[in-house]
């Protein structure tokens, strides 16, 4: 019988399959289901072998499980990760963010007022996320578990560290979006769970938050969402004890012409206390 990479016979109806697949390599990137070491260094995890292109390439931990076809019932091989083809989606058709987007605005303008009245209840940014994220969830619009497409599994709709739909100019990846809101609409769409897994339908609804941090940081996450096309974006900056930024008010104030990007701000110093909520042109004293 053939062997495969880790010297493992492979029987011959697997092979002719292989074959039948175009697996590259032949039998040399297939193996038993499981049959991998599941805390082992990068070079003992299974490679792709299936519409891998000129090379196959190795996977760096177990998420290769999303990507395994079986070849009988014992034996696997796996596919090369990829983005789903284009998701028959437009969520400016969509009613369910239409009707979403005010209440995600009016949860994080309560949130901005808050810290500006408490700029010390949460002691780090996660915690704030945390508490954002509460707020939503108490309007009924965003709880419960819907279906993704046709796979039997069910998720919740408000997600942390949602992968950026596009990659930035000078990235080698994806970063992650802070908070991210999808639509049953959109979930409905979804072929298959590594598409869900891997972060690759389009949020409709992002939000990026910073505490504390400059306006360097502001522009970088304001470029996340421009880049990526987001529907409904939304930067939460939260200042305080930080000295003031001659270039602040400028900044904060620019407006997105395509109007898919809102900005609210505060900033809580001494005597130096400003806000500025989502539908408000102006930083303005508090």
């Amino acid at each position: 019988m053939p062997l495969n990479e880790w010297n493992q016979d492979v029987p011959e109806a697997v092979a002719r399959k292989a074959r039948e697949l175009g697996c590259r390599g032949g039998v040399r990137y297939v193996y038993r289901d499981g049959d991998y070491p599941k805390k082992a260094k990068k070079d003992k995890w299974p490679a792709t072998s299936i519409n891998c292109g000129s090379k196959a390439a190795r996977f760096g931990g177990p998420n290769c499980d999303l990507w395994k076809v079986p070849l009988d019932e014992e034996w696997v091989a796996f596919e090369r990760p990829q983005p789903p083809p284009t998701i028959d989606y437009d969520p400016a058709s969509d009613q369910w963010v239409t009707d979403a987007a005010p209440l995600v605005e009016g949860c994080i303008n309560s949130l901005v007022q808050q810290f500006f009245a408490h700029p010390y209840l949460h002691r780090v940014e996660h915690s704030i996320h945390a508490h954002l994220i509460d707020l939503m969830r108490s309007h009924p619009h965003f709880q419960g578990l819907f279906a993704i497409g046709e796979t039997g599994e069910k998720t919740q709709l408000i997600h942390k560290e949602w992968p950026e739909t596009s990659v930035r100019e000078g990235k080698s990846g994806r970063g992650n979006f802070d908070i991210a809101i999808l639509s049953p609409c959109l979930l409905e769409r979804c072929m298959r769970i590594p598409y869900f897994a891997e972060g690759w339908l389009p949020a409709p609804i992002v939000i990026e938050m910073a505490l504390n941090y400059s306006l360097e940081h502001y522009e970088q996450d304001r470029s996340k969402l421009m880049n990526s096309k987001v529907y409904r974006g939304y930067l939460v900056h939260l200042l305080r004890g930080c000295p003031e930024d001659s270039r602040e008010t400028e900044r904060i104030q620019q407006v997105d012409p395509e109007g898919r990007v809102k900005t609210a701000f505060a900033r809580t110093r001494s005597r130096l206390r400003r806000i500025k909520l989502l539908n408000e042109v102006e930083i303005r004293q508090g």
